[in-house]
């Protein structure tokens, strides 16, 4: 095995891929029986479904490869034509016998091959295949489940029929890796906590769900990627999760190994890596970087020197859940204000956290949603604690009450309860929410990819008496909606969330939506 080191940041350690070279196709003359061997030349690591060190093995009774040849027979004098015909490994180890029924037809023979097998009626120009965004090893150092990932193609193959009967007719079939395989080294000095998930994002594809490939294509000069037609569902990230999390040592020669595969990319590019302990992620940005085809690469990442990436509210677009659009911050935000601004029940006009612009009355409603007390918070020490002389059971979305930008809106209950179904996870401040905020992402269960979820901020509120209170410990949401005399409202903070009812002279924080 060749090995170089990159000069990066954290190091990379090129090694030259496993290859399968074949050992032979032997024939016992015209007509007769073909028996496959696989097995490994002097200047190639086997292919792998077993890894041994960097040495891989074929699995007896376990490995099977597809087989495709126009010319071949399934019995003695047959029609010719071999299609997904599956060769089963007889024996483990670096060199195999494959088992399956092929007969010679006539003249110079052409011979495609893949791995693993895929049942189906499949055509040589359009094997199917896929490489998973989210992937899932069971413990440190295991490599188990990079057989189900990989995927092999042989470079196209010609056997001449030797013309004697009973001689041998012998071919050379090689298989090439498809995808990358990179191994993460990581260790730290100081710290707590076990790792749980491993994160690798790029500009490029990283995965797809469905593709197909060509196996009489050209075979790629050495590094250089496979052609792929009829791709689906590609992303730039993959996410490796441990059934076990793993516990990072001090050193990178003890510390233990988890195993990803991707596409391979040509172009330098950004590589940024994420590891999630104990809910907390951490990253690590390198630029330029490539990752060849058929190649294995060690990633040596120092968690001392890692960073919680930065989330900015001001960057984040609106994300649809459940047919339902959320903005990506509160009503009200800004530079000066990340938690947004507090807005009693029913008013258009938000305050600042801390306000002491304050009055104690009660008034009528349009008043209180007048311009020119839109700084004004309006205190009551009487139950039930409303701002508003009028009893209203729901919160008017006209112009004059709408509190959100044209097109949006205040949510109702059903929206974020529907929400409150869904998978969440709570950060501490300084942990991964955005800007930095304690709160509770929505519709997340992986903290290393949350642009399909919204952060709900732990903004606190504005008490009905004036009182600004828990920021950083809960956050409180106003709908739309209202129970008895009080309005409803979605309450999260990093440890829960839950729907609740509330006074309508709070001032509580607005996440607008739309449909």
């Amino acid at each position: 095995m060749k090995n170089s080191v990159l000069p990066l940041l954290f190091v990379l350690v090129l090694s030259l891929s496993c290859v399968k070279q074949g050992g032979g196709i032997l024939g016992s003359g015209e007509k007769g029986s073909i028996t496959f061997i696989c097995g490994r030349g002097d200047d190639y690591y086997e292919t792998k479904t077993t890894l041994n060190g960097l040495t891989t093995h074929w699995i007896e009774n376990s490995d099977r490869v597809g087989l495709f040849s126009l010319q071949a027979c399934f019995e003695p004098g047959g029609i010719p034509g071999i299609a997904n015909l599956p060769l089963t490994a007889v024996t483990s180890g670096e060199r195999s016998l494959f088992q399956g029924s092929v007969y010679w037809g006539i003249g110079e023979h052409l011979f495609y091959s893949y791995y693993p097998y895929k049942e189906g009626e499949i055509d040589y120009t359009s094997v199917p295949v896929s490489l998973p965004r989210i992937q899932t090893q069971s413990v440190g150092d295991n490599v188990e489940h990079i057989a189900s990932l990989d995927f092999l193609v042989s470079k196209p193959s010609m056997a001449k029929y030797p013309g004697v009967s009973g001689s041998g007719a012998a071919i050379s079939l090689r298989y090439n890796h498809v995808f990358t395989v990179l191994e993460f080294k990581i260790r730290r000095n100081s710290g707590t906590g076990s790792i749980t998930k491993i994160g690798l994002k790029g500009v490029l594809p990283l995965s797809f769900e469905s593709a197909t490939i060509n196996l009489a294509q050209e075979t790629p000069a050495s590094g250089n990627p496979y052609f792929f037609e009829e791709m689906n569902g590609f992303s730039n990230d993959v996410i490796l999760s441990f059934e076990s999390p793993i516990t990072p040592g001090n050193d990178f020669n003890n510390t233990p190994k988890a195993y990803m595969v991707i596409l391979p990319w040509n172009t330098p590019n950004t590589m940024t890596v994420c590891v999630e302990i104990d809910g907390v992620v951490k990253e690590v940005v390198k630029s330029d970087v490539i990752f060849q085809r058929g190649r294995k690469y060690t990633i040596l990442l120092d968690l001392d020197k890692s960073e919680i990436p930065e989330i900015k509210g001001s960057d984040l677009q609106p994300v649809t859940i459940g047919g339902v659009t959320w903005a990506p911050v509160n009503a009200g935000y800004d530079e000066n204000n990340k938690y947004g601004l507090y807005y009693q029940w029913h008013r258009r006009f938000g305050q600042p956290y801390g306000t002491t612009n304050q009055i104690n009355c009660i008034l009528a409603l349009d008043e209180g949603n007048s311009q020119e007390n839109s700084d004004v918070f309006f205190t009551n020490f009487l139950d039930p604690f409303n701002w508003c002389d009028g009893s209203y059971i729901k919160w008017e979305m006209s112009e004059m009450y709408n509190p959100c930008p044209e097109g949006w809106r205040v949510p109702t209950y059903e929206e974020f309860d529907a929400l409150n179904q869904m998978s969440s996870i709570g950060v501490l401040a300084g942990a991964g929410g955005v800007d930095g905020l304690p709160g509770r992402w929505m519709a997340c269960s992986d903290l290393s990819n949350t642009s399909q979820s919204i952060f709900l901020p732990a903004a606190g509120h504005v008490y009905f008496t004036g009182a600004s209170r828990n920021i950083n410990a809960h956050g409180y949401y106003w709908t739309v909606d209202t129970v008895s005399v009080m309005a409803r409202a979605f309450r999260v903070s990093p440890y829960s969330s839950a729907n609740t009812g509330m006074y309508k002279g709070i001032g509580n924080s607005i996440r607008c939506v739309k449909k």
